[in-house]
């Protein structure tokens, strides 16, 4: 009896011991993540529409746009709001394809969708961004026409930005495909009726054609070439021989009546496809819209430098306009008021039938002022009599929340929360302060064992308080030191634990810190405070402020071992690894991952990505505008060498002693790939120890294809491996 009662008892048990087993985080767990891209209520609030991505596994189609935002891997599921029960909408795992960008109708009968979705003989994966409404009446998912849809692409540099404003369903903000960063092209004008931005039947939506347009272009290149007949110019301008505005560069507003699938043109509007955004703003009546379109750049004056340029609206010229909501209509271009002559942004309809826009007088001009136009094309200065902004409700969310749909109308708020147990979605009474869990994603995320982490306090090179956080190796021992790994990102500020950028669990590939932690290393994540650069701060000269303090106190602690310390980082990270390498520092290997080494050179160099685009290639890319800002002067190189000269790494390439790694994507629109290149010939011209990999297609964010992740995150490893010793003997 006691061996059968001891059997039962362990019959018991198991599970449970089974189910409190841990693992180390992983690649794989990092890859399997799903995120909800965008959640929203319908207007009477009963349903839910919530856009998830589908894990990074094998049989998708990738090199659109990073993996962890792209929409392309993503579907609809319809959540009952009051019981939380849910199905999928689509299903476009078979062929690869994306639905996206979920938009209620007024009747709430009717979601307007984005999709790559193939048909005929679409390619697997799609070709393109088409139109697609789920209708609730049949459960049907239909192609409203094989016209492309104007996309936003993510992620810095975005192509084709939009900014719509107004409908049936009016927003706070303007419509929004993601909550973050990505405008939606379409809008409701009633029940059945959308408004639509749409392109030319030979175009590619941005979101695709970002990163596509280069290989698609090489092959017309070599094709040209194999037949030679054409010449491969691609051709620029300035000055005097400045290229006229590409007239190829157009957006069609079109109706499109989702229940018959008819489609009217409204009007074609210019697009000027980098920079800014197309700017629509529907009046309250819905009969009339404000068009604020984009010509192109501006090209900076002689003897002068464009104010405020670090705001993509103070860097082109645009052209506002008023346009009946019909087919075929004329656009009256709002012209003639000197003090308007560049308009700004839109600021919204007046109850007098008049639009509310900001502009100023000159391209040299640092500050705006409010105008209001009518139709008939007169301006009249507006005062302080502008419509106020809409007013956002504030409320405390905990630290991993991301709000998805805010509804003052029906008392509600949508919001995600992250954890490392997983990703749940919610939907809270604000009245009442109610909160119901209406689904959760990432359970695999609860079997990780997780490296703990703690906020160190220390003071910095500048006498100033600062905070890092370390994130401690699961397992970890007290009464031993550990090889510590620096992540660093000039002027990124430790401000708490909880909710900080760098530590959160569900950062993407090769960003997830608590991957380094699970093969053995302290983590750490220093303050690196730099100052204000127009007040003549040094970036490079403070880089170390923050960091050489930080390990001090780790190692004071008894968690680092001072002999095997490692540096990484991406981006100005990447600057950062190469300036803190060419300083006095304690590191005995570094791995340097997207970075700029060499200001000067970068200002002039174009986005490698940069093909395709007659007469405008050069304006792609407004890292210039980011230069000047970072180095401080507001000058070009030109004007001020020295200075470029003393915040650029390369000038100092001669003292790196520690191996260094340096990787780069050959697409990398926010330092092309010769930034990589110049840093590594600089050591191999002295003999010393360093590798460069260039990861062809790769973006700025490293991320485009789950093969390259992987490949990355392990060369990183190995790296340290090697240069550090292996991580999982602490001593």
């Amino acid at each position: 009896m006691k061996l059968a009662l001891l059997a039962a008892i362990l019959c018991i048990m198991a599970p449970a011991a089974r189910a409190q087993q841990r693992h180390s985080l992983t690649i794989d767990d990092v890859l399997d993540v799903q995120r909800i891209d965008q959640a929203t209520l319908s207007p009477d609030g009963k349903w839910i529409a919530a856009v998830i991505q589908r894990p990074a596994r094998h049989g998708e189609v990738y090199g659109r746009t990073a993996y962890e935002i792209d929409p392309t891997r993503s579907d609809v599921w319809l959540i009952d709001a009051a019981t939380g029960k849910h199905r999928a909408l689509t299903d476009g795992r078979a062929s690869a394809a994306g639905y996206w960008c979920a938009s209620w109708s007024p009747d709430g009968r009717r979601l307007a969708l984005l999709s790559t979705q193939p048909s005929g003989t679409e390619p697997r994966g799609g070709d393109n961004v088409r139109l697609y409404v789920w209708n609730s009446e049949d459960g049907s998912v239909a192609r409203m026409g094989d016209t492309p849809v104007m996309t936003q692409s993510r992620y810095g540099g975005a192509l084709d930005k939009l900014d719509l404003h107004g409908g049936r369903i009016d927003r706070i903000k303007a419509h929004a495909c993601n909550p973050d960063e990505d405008g939606a092209p379409f809008l409701w004008l009633d029940d059945h009726r959308l408004l639509v931005v749409s392109l030319a039947a030979d175009q590619v939506s941005g979101l695709l054609d970002q990163y596509g347009r280069p290989f698609a272009e090489a092959a017309r290149t070599a094709a040209r070439l194999r037949a030679g007949s054409e010449p491969t110019a691609l051709a620029m301008g300035s000055g005097a021989a400045r290229m006229p505005h590409d007239d190829g560069n157009q957006a069609i507003l079109r109706i499109v009546d989702t229940a018959s699938g008819r489609a009217e043109t409204i009007a074609t509007v210019p697009d000027y496809p980098f920079r800014s955004a197309l700017s629509l703003w529907l009046s309250p009546d819905g009969k009339r819209m404000g068009v604020l379109a984009t010509l192109g750049a501006l090209q900076p004056e002689a003897g002068q430098t464009l104010p405020n340029n670090t705001d993509d609206n103070w860097t082109v010229e645009r052209r506002l306009g008023i346009l009946d909501v019909a087919p075929n209509a004329t656009i009256h271009w709002i012209e003639g008021l000197p003090a308007a002559r560049y308009p700004l942004t839109i600021l919204g309809w007046r109850p007098d039938g008049r639009i509310a826009f900001t502009a100023r007088a000159s391209q040299r001009d640092s500050k705006a002022a409010p105008f209001l136009a009518a139709a008939d094309g007169s301006i009249v200065p507006a005062g302080t009599d502008t419509p106020p902004a809409a007013a956002e409700r504030t409320l405390e969310l905990p630290a991993g929340s991301a709000v998805m749909d805010d509804r003052p109308d029906l008392d509600t708020l949508l919001w995600t929360e992250s954890s490392q147990t997983g990703l749940i979605l919610h939907l809270s009474s604000v009245a009442t302060d109610k909160t119901r869990d209406l689904m959760k994603l990432d359970g695999h995320l609860a079997s990780v064992d997780w490296g703990k982490r703690r906020l160190i306090t220390y003071t910095g090179l500048n006498g100033a308080t600062l905070n890092a956080v370390a994130i401690l190796p699961p397992g970890y021992r007290a009464d031993r030191r550990y090889p510590v790994l620096v992540w660093v990102y000039g002027g990124y500020v430790v401000r708490r634990l909880d909710g900080e950028y760098y530590t959160d669990p569900f950062m993407p590939g090769i960003y997830n810190l608590q991957l380094y932690a699970a093969r053995g290393y302290v983590v750490l994540v220093p303050s690196m405070p730099l100052g204000d650069r127009r007040e003549g701060a040094n970036a490079y000269a403070r880089i170390r402020d923050g960091v050489m303090p930080a390990i001090d106190k780790l190692t004071e602690l008894g968690i680092a071992d001072p002999r095997r310390l490692g540096v990484f980082g991406q981006s100005f990270g990447g600057y950062s690894v190469f300036a803190l390498l060419t300083q006095d520092n304690p590191f005995k290997a570094g791995v340097a991952m997207a970075g700029i080494s060499d200001f000067s050179s970068h200002y002039g160099e174009m986005d490698p990505g940069a093909v395709g685009y007659p007469g405008i290639a050069h304006e792609k890319s407004d890292n210039w505008a980011e230069l000047e800002h970072l180095v401080g002067t507001g000058a070009p190189p030109w004007q001020d060498a020295a200075r470029y000269a003393a915040v650029s790494p390369l000038s100092y390439v001669d003292r790196v002693t520690a191996p260094l790694l340096i990787i780069h994507g050959d697409l990398d629109n926010r330092g092309p790939p010769s930034q990589a290149a110049r840093f590594f010939y600089g050591l191999y011209a002295q003999g010393k120890t360093a590798k460069l990999l260039r990861y062809a297609g790769e973006s700025h964010s490293l991320a485009q294809s789950p093969a390259n992740i992987r490949s990355i995150y392990a060369a990183t490893a190995d790296w340290f491996d090697t240069y550090l010793g292996k991580a999982n003997l602490a001593r």
